[in-house]
């Protein structure tokens, strides 16, 4: 408690030191974003010349400089991770480095626009198909989790999110955006014709993660856990109305498991 006051004692007058000193020399508020800007402006100033010397003489703007930055980083992670691999650099840290930034500085160095440009158009794909699909796979873990064991409301979420999709569809007219909305709609209505064997699937798969390959042992867990409440409701611990309602649960829980996954 007393460090976090002090702490906070020293930061206010520190705050107010800074801001003191910064109307003290003619700064308002409203000057940050030319501070920021100046700021930039020294950052690219200081490396620009070094990625020039490193990429061949590019122009920030025009030579995508800052494109093949981030794809030589990319690239220099990925030789790493598969020269870590080979059994001949495994003692060899400094010369696996050496030779994870060479090389994908040599092919960035020699790469002309039209490679470079083809490299980007694909990831701008990908992360439009990973920004699309995202919305899909979250609507999709929330249905089998939230409503795993009521068919009928899966089906009422799966007409719901199709029925939205349809008229992003319908108002988007002619083009990608149209494409993204009729596919994910397209998906969707799979979803719903193989509901019953996707939430198979996926609870089955839940059981082999949580170290349960077969229903059986799930089904004898809860029987445990339905022998243990009525226990509970012998002693007084839980009240009749709750225990009811506990067990009645349980009972549709091992219905459920024995119906579908005989």
């Amino acid at each position: 408690m007393k460090k976090s006051l002090a702490f906070w004692i020293v930061f206010s007058i520190l705050s107010v030191m800074f801001i003191a000193s910064v109307s003290a020399q003619g700064y308002t508020f409203s000057s940050v974003r030319s501070v920021m800007d100046r700021v930039v402006d020294s950052v690219v100033d200081i490396f620009e010349p070094i990625l020039n010397a490193a990429f061949g003489q590019r122009n920030w703007g025009d030579g995508l400089l800052f494109e093949r930055t981030l794809i030589f980083i990319v690239l220099v992670v990925i030789f790493h991770i598969v020269l870590g691999k080979i059994s001949l650099f495994d003692d060899q840290k400094k010369i696996r480095w050496l030779i994870a930034v060479l090389l994908p500085l040599i092919g960035l160095r020699f790469m002309d626009y039209s490679w470079l440009m083809s490299i980007i158009n694909q990831y701008l794909i990908l992360a439009v198909i990973f920004a699309a699909i995202v919305p899909f796979f979250l609507f999709f873990y929330f249905i089998y989790e939230a409503a795993g064991d009521h068919g009928l409301l899966r089906r009422v979420g799966w007409i719901l999110f199709m029925g939205v999709y349809a008229g992003l569809w319908s108002a988007a007219g002619v083009g990608a955006r149209s494409d993204i909305y009729f596919w994910t709609m397209v998906a969707a209505a799979a979803c719903f014709i193989l509901d019953g064997v996707i939430n198979r699937r996926y609870m089955s798969s839940k059981l082999i993660s949580s170290g349960e390959s077969s229903a059986a042992l799930q089904i004898a867990e809860t029987r445990k856990k339905y022998d243990e409440v009525k226990k509970h409701m012998d002693d007084g611990r839980i009240s009749r109305k709750d225990g009811k309602r506990i067990l009645d649960d349980l009972n549709k829980h091992i219905h459920y498991l024995a119906k579908n996954y005989p």
